[in-house]
């Protein structure tokens, strides 16, 4: 006999879109028969207030168990016959631990190969779908790309970690032409390009081909867009070259509205807005979820993705006081002893692992040239991982007693919950793998989004250690930028109050420590925290006690400036040249900073090239004389002279030094200068690195040659009447024993534009030289001097006396500046006389 009651209950129940009421009649493990109070709380504010939006941002830290609640809400949706339910992840772990998540909670799902077409079960919404982000999102995607007939319906999709799977999503639409794979393309577009690249940087250009990946250019717009049809004549092969023929498909019809960014070892061509509507399936999705951390800034994913503003301003989310997210004890210990280095905390890493190998340590780094420090190291490069034949779950899965593990420029996405990482090395600031992003970086390195787009970036390190409240991890910090970055205050409030207070409570616990015996010290206070020492426990409840979990808001006037960002770059690809330049100008008089105003300007006028290229460079010279990092514009470039009566040296040393809370931040910030500057650096970083000593030393220092292409390297203005005349000719092999006629010539160019610019000083030539003989061709009138490497570190050593003696960098006087000048030997008559040798004819 036919049980109907039965078959009636199961068919209501299946029909119930209450998330909770569906989890109730799961068949779960044993173990996973309830919810947490944070996903029944974030579960009921969804069913009750955000189901029927089209878009929903749930933010919740790592180990609060998003990924039972999106599978929840998916099932829920499947359960309303709202269509086929899809849960992208950005890599093939994460597909594999939501698919463990899904079977230990009885949820159905299914997964495929990334060839395999997409099963039946999804498309007829009898499971969900549990894939990597590129099964969606690539130039032959088995969902439908626009333009083809069939497109594969989403009635609901997940997007877990949705910054990262942008990444993911950006990649698919950038073209990266390798000069080791991709030769010839390579060559091609270079050799196109060639002249307008010069015209930006000769030096640059050298470097370039050369083959330096450090140096950058970015083609200009008005020689892109003249030569569009050239560039589509070397690319089009790319159909049939297998790194570039999924991207090529993408882009062929949208190369107009990229950027084409050059260095000595690849092309990416990049588009400013990804076209995301080639993929329909996501556009007319009805319901999409992205699950993003706390921290993390989603404005961005307006322009990108083209989610609703309303779902940024107001993510599904959850915090409360005193409710916080593992134990996390963050050491920097260049903020107790400045001298302390990178090479001796990873020997020092390295025997505390071979003697405490009962738990995982891990370190992070951003390249495979930095993880080479690392030797008697597992060593994985996450981003060329074949997954099924690497070593890398192994890794993660078992602990490797006598190894430490060190990842590669993979600060999201992978986690180590409790002994697989106890201890978590951040080991040197976050490298990027598109090349716009650097670009971006150099452009405006201290403007406030770079600064919170970098304080995301090194706080989603820090949580690779932790998984839940119950978790506990040290998390050691060993590169001198990222601390002098947490130790500035003004880029401290980037972070998450809860991170903010843990750096405090690190800072806290190190200043008891006893500076001659620092190592001794780290392993006192790493054991205490490892054996769960009940004082520490108690120390930190009590100071974290106060703090609220972050909530992740994002403020009105960055959504505004995304949106009118994303609205201008629609209207100029819609030809819709006046609503573009209308949107663009309503930004830029938005925005107070310069450099990035002068970044939209350029913008503005890559927007107008086409129907007005006159007024366009009329434009562009306005935005390089306010950033004369951006493109140079055609014709010559005015140099902005510098007013020597504006010079002031004390006071100049006196607001350096007062943007310092303490002194160890102070000399924090000086020796991650001064450890960029010597003779073995790239010149472009050395002349970088002369005119941050320049302005330690309390002078006007600016770089002509780079502004105008003419004067030289560095100029010093060094008193009222006097300044230096400096060349750079750092990277000169040192068995050479003469100054070349080339140097000697571009001096005696550099001084007459001394003369013609500042005829009221009195301008001593200075080269940062090896040699200090003049060649037998080569001429100087007149005095000039050399430092020599050897005299450039004593420079440095005085100038770190110099700093090292402010005890209250807040309390600091101009009479104490003098004293400490004329003590370390830094007075103005000192530079020629102390550092100096003065050139042989």
């Amino acid at each position: 006999m036919v049980d109907f009651k039965r078959l009636k209950e199961k068919e209501l129940k299946s029909k119930n879109t209450d998330p909770i009421v569906i989890f109730e009649n799961l068949d779960k493990n044993v173990g996973k028969e309830y919810l947490r109070p944070i996903q029944e709380d974030i579960l009921n504010k969804w069913f009750t207030e955000y189901q029927d939006n089209k878009d929903t941002i749930i933010k919740l830290p790592t180990g609060d168990g998003k990924t039972l609640i999106a599978l929840l809400l998916l099932q829920s949706s499947l359960h309303a016959g709202k269509g086929p339910a899809l849960y992208i992840c950005p890599n093939d772990i994460l597909v594999k631990q939501t698919i463990k998540q899904a079977e230990e909670f009885g949820i159905k799902v299914v997964s495929t190969e990334r060839r395999e077409d997409i099963p039946t079960e999804f498309i007829n919404s009898q499971a969900i779908y549990v894939a990597n982000c590129n099964k969606l999102f690539n130039g032959f995607s088995k969902f439908g790309i626009s333009g083809s007939r069939d497109i594969e319906k989403i009635g609901s999709l997940i997007m877990d970690d949705a910054h990262k799977c942008l990444d993911i999503i950006k990649d698919s639409f950038t073209l990266k032409i390798l000069k080791s794979k991709n030769t010839e393309i390579y060559n091609n577009i270079l050799r196109l390009f060639s002249n307008s690249l010069k015209s930006q940087s000769i030096g640059k250009y050298d470097d370039i081909i050369i083959g330096f990946h450090e140096s950058l250019l970015i083609v200009p717009y008005r020689d892109y867009i003249d030569k569009l049809d050239d560039i589509f004549e070397i690319l089009k092969e790319s159909d049939s070259v297998k790194n570039l023929k999924f991207q090529w498909n993408l882009l062929k019809d949208h190369l107009k509205y990229c950027d084409c960014y050059v260095t000595g070892k690849e092309i990416q061509i990049i588009p400013r807005k990804i076209p995301i509507d080639k993929f329909p399936s996501f556009t007319n999705c009805e319901h999409r979820y992205f699950l993003s951390a706390t921290l993390t800034e989603d404005a961005f994913l307006i322009k990108n993705l083209d989610i609703d503003k309303d779902a940024i301003k107001h993510p599904l989310t959850y915090y409360k006081e005193n409710d916080h997210y593992g134990e996390r004890l963050i050491v920097i210990p260049s903020i107790i002893d400045p001298s302390i280095n990178r090479d001796d905390l990873i020997s020092w890493l390295k025997s505390f692992n071979s003697k405490k190998g009962e738990f995982g340590i891990v370190s992070i780094v951003p390249s495979k040239k930095l993880a080479e420090d690392w030797n008697d190291c597992i060593i994985t490069d996450y981003s060329n991982l074949d997954i099924e034949k690497s070593n890398f779950d192994t890794a993660i899965e078992q602990k490797k007693s006598d190894k430490i593990l060190v990842l590669v420029n993979q600060y999201d996405g992978i986690d180590f919950p409790d002994n697989k990482c106890r201890i978590l090395c951040i080991d040197s600031l976050p490298d990027y793998s598109f090349l716009d992003d650097r670009y971006y970086e150099i452009l405006f390195p201290n403007s406030k989004i770079s600064e919170r787009k970098l304080a995301q970036r090194i706080e989603q390190g820090f949580g690779r250690s932790i998984r839940g409240k119950s978790d506990y991890s040290i998390v050691l910090v060993i590169d001198n930028k990222i601390s002098r970055f947490l130790s500035i205050h003004s880029k401290r409030k980037n972070f998450s109050f809860e991170t903010i207070r843990q750096i405090e409570i690190g800072e806290n616990v190190c200043k008891n420590f006893n500076e001659s015996n620092v190592f001794l010290e780290l392993e006192d206070l790493f054991e205490q925290f490892l054996s769960r020492d009940e004082d520490w426990k108690d120390y930190y409840r009590g100071q974290m006690s106060s703090v609220i979990r972050s909530s992740g808001y994002t403020s009105d006037k960055i959504i505004n400036r995304v949106i009118l960002e994303k609205g201008a770059e629609e209207a100029y690809q819609c030809g819709e040249i006046s609503n573009a330049i209308k949107k663009i100008d309503e930004l830029i008089n938005s925005i107070e900073n310069d450099y990035e105003k002068a970044f939209y300007l350029q913008l503005k006028a890559c927007y107008i090239y086409e129907i007005n290229p006159n007024e366009s460079n009329k434009i562009q010279h306005v935005a390089y004389r306010k950033n004369n990092l951006l493109l140079k514009p055609l014709g010559e470039i005015e140099y902005t002279k510098i007013n020597p009566l504006e010079y002031n040296r004390i006071q100049r040393i006196k607001n350096y030094i007062g943007k310092f809370q303490s002194k160890n931040s102070l000399i924090i910030d000086i020796n991650s200068t001064l450890d960029e500057v010597n003779f073995d650096s790239y010149y472009k970083d050395f002349q970088r690195g002369i005119l941050n000593i320049g302005e330690l030393l309390g002078y006007i220092s600016d770089s002509p040659e780079d502004k105008t292409n003419k004067g030289p390297d560095n100029f010093w203005i060094t008193s009222n009447n006097e300044c230096m005349i400096i060349e750079c000719k750092n990277e000169v092999k040192g068995e050479r024993e003469f100054i070349s006629k080339d140097e000697s010539n571009q001096m005696l160019s550099s001084i007459e534009w001394g003369k013609e610019t500042y005829p009221d000083l009195t301008g001593y030539p200075l080269f940062f030289h090896p040699a200090y003989k003049l060649g037998d061709q080569a001429f100087i009138s007149g005095d000039f001097f050399i430092m020599t490497n050897s005299r450039l570190n004593i420079l440095k050593q005085n100038i770190t006396k110099f700093y090292k003696s402010i005890d209250d960098p807040q309390l600091v006087d101009e009479k104490l500046i003098n004293e400490l000048l004329t003590k370390n030997n830094l007075e103005n008559k000192d530079l020629i006389k102390t550092y100096c040798i003065k050139g042989q004819h």
